[in-house]
């Protein structure tokens, strides 16, 4: 009887191990079911990540072949250098603008026949051959990279430009100094003329030779600022009244008015201080009056007039044909004229000159009503 009890006692408890392995192995199975299918998706996640390395190196190596071509391509030298400041990495330009460039050479080697111009980052070589080089830092490695432009023919060109602007001011200055210098001429040759007549007393004859003096000594004055303005230097500067200024311009252009049979009034309020060249002060407003004049019919007057008060206004008023908003709106541009025989420079110099006084330029003007101009400058006290 105890026999029996331990016999099934044995049989339960295998009957008991064997439900454990069926359950582990029922553990096993499903959890080798998981890992397959686990291994599987990662088997799927490896092929699409090495689908997409195989893109992406692929990728770069066409990035780096289109680098390597760009720089091989580049008309422009680039040059690499290691933090000792050997060469390590250069391109096709950089070897045609440097014959020295080879892998391992030394820069200070290469570029010791460079010298500095007067232009930053502009290097000039023993063969007149110009270069730009710009230098930029690679951190954090500290390697450099050197951009070498050869602008030997861009200088040359920009010369050729330069030349051609020079003689185009040099033309302006010429046709600036005629225009200048035409009405004091043409008042020298009127005081020629009545010094020629038989008639004439002793008085007369030395006012005549003593206006044409003058007229001769504004001339060299023109013809002196002109070649001061040449060299680039600025026109001498002095304080003078503005009674001086207008006894002046009364002398030039007078002979003028009364060849022409048209009045010529003077007004001035009161004797003040302005400072400036007074030779291109007066030949700013004969120029204003010779224009009065053209526009003028014989028998009108021309109001030349001096008025002083915070600033200084000289004013020219005419009773011609005026102008029109357009003809009024360029005025001042250089070569732009209304006249047949005008140089389209008068206005232009009017401007620059009162401008370079500190004053500036206004104009009134209606068709068939006349024109008035009126420059302002600063009044100088005393």
């Amino acid at each position: 009887m105890v026999f029996m009890d331990k016999e099934m006692i044995d049989k339960k408890a295998l009957e008991q191990a064997f439900t454990l392995f069926n359950q582990v192995s029922a553990d096993l199975t499903r959890s080798y079911s998981a890992l397959s299918v686990r291994i599987e998706a990662l088997k799927g996640e490896l092929a699409e990540a090495n689908v997409a390395l195989r893109k992406e190196l692929v990728e770069k190596e066409a990035l780096s072949r289109r680098l390597a071509l760009l720089l091989s391509s580049l008309p422009a030298g680039v040059l690499v250098l290691d933090q000792s400041g050997k060469v390590i990495e250069a391109n096709p330009a950089a070897r045609t603008a440097f014959r020295d460039v080879e892998t391992g050479a030394e820069w200070t080697r290469i570029s010791q026949n460079l010298q500095a111009t007067q232009t930053p980052h502009e290097w000039i070589d023993n063969q007149g051959r110009r270069f730009s080089l710009m230098t930029a830092v690679m951190d954090p490695t500290g390697e450099q990279v050197i951009l070498i432009n050869d602008i030997t023919e861009d200088y040359v060109a920009k010369e050729k430009i330069e030349r051609s602007q020079r003689l185009l001011a040099m033309g302006e200055m010429v046709a600036s100094l005629a225009h200048q210098i035409r009405t004091p001429l043409s008042t020298a040759i009127l005081y020629t003329a009545h010094l020629g007549k038989e008639k004439l007393d002793f008085l007369d004859r030395q006012r005549f030779v003593q206006r044409l003096r003058d007229r001769l000594l504004h001339l060299e004055t023109l013809v002196g600022n002109m070649l001061l303005f040449v060299r680039g230097e600025q026109l001498e500067q002095s304080v003078f009244h503005v009674s001086e200024l207008l006894e002046s311009v009364k002398h030039v252009i007078l002979p003028h008015f009364e060849n022409q049979k048209i009045t010529l009034t003077i007004q001035q309020n009161q004797d003040v201080l302005v400072k400036g060249n007074l030779q291109s002060l007066v030949g700013v407003m004969v120029n204003l009056l010779e224009n009065a004049l053209a526009a003028s019919a014989p028998g009108k007057t021309v109001r030349l007039a001096a008025f002083s008060g915070e600033e200084v206004i000289l004013s020219v008023e005419d009773e011609g044909y005026g102008m029109s908003e357009e003809t009024r709106s360029r005025l001042f541009e250089p070569f732009f004229t209304t006249r047949a025989n005008g140089t389209g420079l008068g206005l232009a110099i009017v401007q620059q000159i009162i401008g370079s006084m500190g004053g500036h330029v206004k104009v009134s003007s209606q068709l068939g009503q006349g024109s008035s101009f009126s420059i302002h400058l600063p009044n100088i006290r005393e």
